[in-house]
């Protein structure tokens, strides 16, 4: 009766335990542009976020190194559902900005990872130099889920992204902000009138 009991215990509490979040998904990938790194992002919805940081030589040793340096962007207005050309140390066309700054260069012999966030989590895409050399013009560098480095045409990385993103919702509509609607002063809460 006891092993019964701890049994029924143990299994709802392994079931929530073993609960977790989507599993990550292709919506990044590497490609050149004019002989420049360019990261191609397809976002799920409005927020999104996807950086390039330096990878170090143990990823377990966390003792006493500082953050890996990054070049990182971020929108709160992204078309879900578009893929995206994102220049790495330029600036984006609006409505991306430059979220991270650190990372100035890639060089040869070190790793990179790419990685990005917009609803769904993309799959990390580890990378040198050499591996973005070895792009053609409309050659994206992605990672499958088992962590191998794969090749694939732009139009393929678009298609892959959105089947990544299941059911991607429609842009929302912005709700329109009236000078009457706002507050004559910052920080200010805004008075609501009665109309008489």
């Amino acid at each position: 009766m006891r092993l019964f009991r701890l049994i029924m215990v143990l299994v709802p509490v392994a079931g929530l335990l073993s609960a977790c979040s989507p599993a990550a998904e292709p919506i990044a990938g590497m490609a050149m542009r004019d002989g420049k790194p360019v990261v191609l992002f397809l976002p799920c919805e409005e927020f999104a976020t996807v950086s390039v940081s330096r990878d170090y030589p143990d990823p377990h040793d966390l003792r006493s190194r500082p953050p890996a340096p990054s070049w990182g962007f971020i929108t709160s207005d992204a078309v879900p559902g578009t893929a995206v050309e994102l220049p790495l140390f330029d600036r984006p066309a609006a409505p991306w900005e430059i979220d991270e700054e650190e990372l100035t260069s890639l060089e040869a012999g070190e790793r990179y990872s790419l990685s990005g966030l917009s609803f769904r989590h993309a799959i990390f895409v580890h990378f040198t130099v050499d591996d973005l050399a070895a792009l053609g013009a409309d050659q994206v560098l992605t990672n499958t889920s088992k962590g191998k480095l794969k090749v694939v045409g732009r139009d393929a990385f678009a298609s892959r992204a959105r089947d990544g993103c299941g059911k991607i919702q429609p842009k929302r509509a912005r709700p329109s902000i009236s000078p009457r609607s706002v507050s004559p002063v910052p920080g200010e809460p805004r008075i609501l009138r009665r109309s008489s």
